[in-house]
């Protein structure tokens, strides 16, 4: 009886997923034959303040992971956060303490601001080296660290396969990119949402092997407070597991 409950409940979430993407579409339809779309916000992200201001009804994006692209390029995306555990604990301001350096010859605190991948080692602060390393046997995701000798100092910073996959099945399956143009028409820059995809999220495994041949990197972002009252203090802004846009197809099966 619990299962059939279970059982029907999923089913009706995949129903109510179906029903959303597809009223979306036909949203995105209706904004693609609008043609160029005055801007209704100063500075950034203007295309995307202007994109939800013409979009009749802002729930129907509550399932899926939207993002609004000019063009395809190089850089990364962010596909979720996760710090590093070490002994049950979050292990960023360790990490931070033992690894970081100092930047642009600020020398009041350190950051450690870096990338980090499987299939290559990456220098940091010009003394430390950074790799990632899947353990399937443990399955774990280990964080080592190597001196500039590559002689092995640490591996004992990491993240749990179950803590990457529960967060990993919590993500949105569905992924709609709209792409736009910008002209400025009369000295007001308008937009034009003229394609979309609809890309649906693969199978966690496939999440590990994009990992271990170096397509999805660990991006460290820890600053410290440079104001008052928090000057000197440890400024985490995350740490997230991140794949270009280029190679969305690979994380991604085209819906």
């Amino acid at each position: 009886m619990c299962y059939y409950r279970k059982h029907s409940s999923l089913e009706r979430m995949l129903e109510v997923m179906q029903e959303e993407l597809k009223s979306l579409e036909q949203e995105l339809k209706r904004i693609k034959d609008l043609g160029y779309v005055k801007n209704v916000k100063k500075g950034k992200n203007g295309e995307l303040a202007t994109f939800f201001k013409i979009l009749k009804d802002r729930n129907i994006c509550q399932m899926v992971d939207l993002k609004l692209k000019k063009d395809f390029t190089r850089n990364y995306m962010t596909i979720f956060n996760a710090k590093p555990v070490y002994k049950g604990k979050n292990d960023v301001k360790r990490l931070w303490e033992k690894y970081g350096y100092f930047e642009n010859n600020d020398r009041r605190k350190k950051v450690l601001k870096t990338s980090v991948q499987a299939n290559c080692s990456t220098l940091v602060g010009n003394r430390f080296l950074f790799k990632l390393k899947i353990d399937y046997e443990n399955e774990k995701i280990f964080l080592l660290v190597f001196d500039r000798a590559f002689q092995l100092l640490e591996c004992s910073s990491g993240w749990t396969f179950d803590s990457l996959r529960e967060i990993y099945d919590k993500k949105r399956k569905y992924l709609v990119l709209i792409r736009a143009w910008e002209q400025v028409i009369e000295k007001n820059r308008h937009y034009r949402y003229y394609d979309y995809y609809v890309w649906q999220l693969k199978s966690f495994e496939e999440f590990l092997k994009l990992i271990e041949d170096g397509t999805i990197r660990v991006t460290f972002k820890v600053d410290f407070h440079r104001k008052e009252p928090k000057i000197g203090l440890i400024d985490d802004k995350g740490v997230s597991f991140e794949i270009q846009e280029l190679e969305l197809e690979r994380l991604y099966n085209k819906g």
